[in-house]
């Protein structure tokens, strides 16, 4: 193409036509901006990090505020962004576990289930002190104690005729000298059928009282399992349509089952320190919260660094 020379009047400043519908203060109505609302539009489409956009203008120049509104009228059809939770992992307490969750839900888990801590234990308690469950223990344990003071009987008799006593220690049955007895000789083999006798008489108690102490503590499971599943239930029935949550809250029955056997075994006094370790142990770590939000709020950071 040929160079050809253009006269001075007709150069001079571009000017361009602004819709009479739209202010001129809105600087992406301006027809030369078109570009830079389609960029902003292209860029809010993509949800990979590591994208950015830079709004560039001369100062005063309404490019804040137009790119700020332009941002607000795009995310105002978005969901808010999601709740995140630590919750804890019972087979690796030091690593807690986070969770991802519709936005409002963190704040009503943790308050639902900070509630419920302490009416499980209540229930837990009650049940476990109430007549359905001591009576078939007291039907057990009742045949059983005679039947442990017949065979001591048996044996304070064997060990009376030589001056010797059955005495109740930590390590059980023990033949000790009877107090005041005259010494009396004893055969070897007499003492050792006696000390035999003893020994088999404190495995027999032992194996005796561990068989009664899985039979009651599975008891206490199967009542506590109805209990807790009740209340569980109904105070976090909804939240069992997250998949995560749903698996967590059947991670947390089977936790507290096994800790069924502490709270019974929990002194009265001691029974504030036990709700405050169960509590903590069954806590939600709320670590994001976007409950008030309607949409992905826009943050403007003056000053951003790592």
């Amino acid at each position: 193409m040929t160079a050809r020379e253009i006269p001075a009047a007709r150069l001079g400043l571009p000017r361009f036509a602004i819709p009479a519908t739209s202010p001129a203060a809105d600087a992406f109505d301006l027809s030369s901006h078109t570009r830079a609302r389609e960029a902003l539009a292209f860029g809010l489409a993509i949800h990979e990090p590591g994208f950015n956009i830079f709004v560039l203008g001369e100062d005063r120049s309404g490019r804040m505020t137009a790119t700020l509104e332009f941002l607000a009228e795009t995310l105002a059809g978005r969901p808010a962004a999601s709740d995140w939770v630590y919750l804890n992992n019972f087979t690796r307490p030091h690593r807690p576990r986070p969770y991802r969750l519709l936005p409002g839900i963190a704040r009503k888990f943790r308050d639902r289930l900070a509630a419920l801590v302490p009416r499980l234990r209540d229930a837990l308690l009650q049940a476990l002190s109430a007549e359905g469950f001591q009576a078939p223990i007291r039907q057990r344990t009742e045949p059983l104690r005679k039947e442990v003071q017949a065979r001591i009987e048996i044996l304070r008799k064997s060990a009376a005729p030589y001056g010797l006593e059955v005495v109740n220690s930590e390590q059980g049955a023990v033949i000790a000298r009877a107090p005041g007895a005259a010494p009396t000789p004893i055969a070897p083999d007499i003492a050792q059928r006696l000390a035999s006798d003893a020994e088999a008489l404190n495995r027999w108690m032992i194996e005796t009282q561990s068989e009664l102490n899985r039979w009651r503590d599975e008891l206490a499971r199967q009542l506590a399992e109805q209990t807790a599943s009740a209340l569980l239930d109904e105070a976090l029935g909804e939240f069992r349509s997250d998949s995560g949550l749903a698996r967590w809250l059947t991670a947390m029955r089977v936790d507290l089952l096994e800790q069924v056997p502490v709270l019974i075994a929990t002194p009265s006094e001691q029974m504030p320190a036990t709700l405050e370790a169960m509590q903590r142990r069954y806590a939600v770590n709320v670590l994001v919260d976007h409950g008030n939000e309607q949409a992905p709020p826009v943050v403007v950071e003056p000053n951003p660094s790592y």
